[in-house]
């Protein structure tokens, strides 16, 4: 099963799409649930989807960005043991999966290929971001700016970085300010001269084993209606 939340650009409704595997990929019961509009309420269909949706990234890959959902996945290469890395997007609208090719082409073997957790997708700036840690010296940050090719943006050095494991970015601000994070900590890193500043999230946190940072955005506008007391 994987799922993602996020917005209709074209019916300015909010969608939650959940899809849940069966024995095969044509037999896949996909949940769509709206929020707002005259249709708000699930919707339940039993249809096929891309073989490769089997093997997309959860927790660590799925973004949205620009009206589409974005997961990290692999696709087989015939005659091989192999997997190409690619990144799978659904579009809120139309409802329907689309390719986007990674910045660079990433073949790994099929029985590691659920153990790559150095590469992550992100969003910057209303951009869609992918994150490389493989390099034992870099973590390098790409941006795609909506039907532009990847942009590397960002290589950031992991000797100056106080924590442990593959970071994610979170935003860049003043130009020189890119935030970070891990499951540990929240890291403010200076691009222009890479020096960090690093604030612990792990304070009293009463047994929570993980926390997640988000960027506050104030979008989400309802209508009140008064209170009626009788």
């Amino acid at each position: 099963m994987f799922y993602g939340f996020g917005f209709d650009k074209r019916n300015q409704v909010f969608k939650l799409a959940v899809f849940v595997f069966g024995l095969d990929d044509d037999n896949v019961k996909k949940l769509i649930f709206t929020l707002g509009g005259v249709d708000s309420g699930w919707r339940s269909i039993l249809c096929s989807i891309p073989c490769m949706m089997r093997y997309a990234f959860g927790s660590i890959s799925n973004v949205y960005v620009d009206g589409c959902l974005h997961w990290i996945t692999g696709n087989t290469m015939p005659n091989s043991t192999d997997c190409t890395m690619i990144i799978m997007s659904f579009n809120l609208s139309d409802e329907a999966f689309g390719v986007i090719r990674t910045p660079e082409l990433l073949v790994v073997d099929q029985d590691i290929f659920c153990m790559q957790v150095n590469y992550r997708l992100a969003v910057l700036d209303n951009c869609l971001c992918w994150v490389d840690s493989e390099n034992k010296k870099h973590t390098n940050i790409w941006i795609k700016k909506g039907g532009e090719s990847w942009t590397k943006s960002f290589c950031l050095k992991k000797s100056v970085i106080p924590v442990f494991g593959p970071v994610t970015p979170i935003k860049f601000e003043h130009n020189d300010h890119l935030f970070l994070q891990n499951p540990n900590a929240v890291v403010c890193y200076n691009v222009q001269d890479n020096t960090v500043r690093s604030f612990d999230v792990n304070e009293d946190r009463q047994g929570i084993s993980q926390a997640e940072v988000f960027p506050f955005v104030g979008s989400f506008h309802f209508n009140q209606l008064p209170l009626r007391v009788e």
